[in-house]
């Protein structure tokens, strides 16, 4: 139902939001490496 499609869509952004801050440091330290 709505509500269970709610707390999936919650679950993906708390997801995508780890997977974002995990992957930043990695692209920043890959643009100090390259200088």
């Amino acid at each position: 139902d709505a509500q269970d499609l709610e707390n999936a869509v919650k679950e993906v952004k708390k997801h995508w939001k780890t997977m974002v801050k995990d992957i930043q440091p990695k692209k920043k330290a890959k643009a100090k490496a390259k200088k």
